[in-house]
């Protein structure tokens, strides 16, 4: 991978903006356990909200190939379950794990 570890450059810059955004709008669940990944508290380093191959995942850790996902009510309605299903077997044929 380039530089930004998780993505390319230009997809980087598109997704950073939105990132940040939700980075300072959290939900309750994810700043509840963003308390406990911060800082390293628990001997890994995860980065919230960060662009991995097109998508905004609500936590990551690069050195394992980790995302942690606080999905909210809405990832039961609709075609969002479908959505959901498609992002992860996406990922994980990239070696990711949800």
């Amino acid at each position: 991978m380039n530089r930004f570890e998780t993505t390319d450059g230009a997809t980087y810059r598109l997704l950073h903006e939105k990132a940040l955004e939700m980075r300072n709008h959290p939900t309750e669940a994810e700043s509840y356990l963003w308390h406990y990944l911060v800082d390293n508290q628990m001997g890994v380093h995860f980065r919230r909200q960060h662009p991995v191959y097109g998508y905004i995942p609500d936590f990551v850790c690069l050195k394992y190939k980790l995302i942690l996902e606080i999905d909210g009510g809405y990832h039961l309605e609709g075609e969002q379950p479908e959505k959901d299903q498609e992002r992860t077997s996406w990922l994980q044929k990239r070696a990711i794990r949800l």
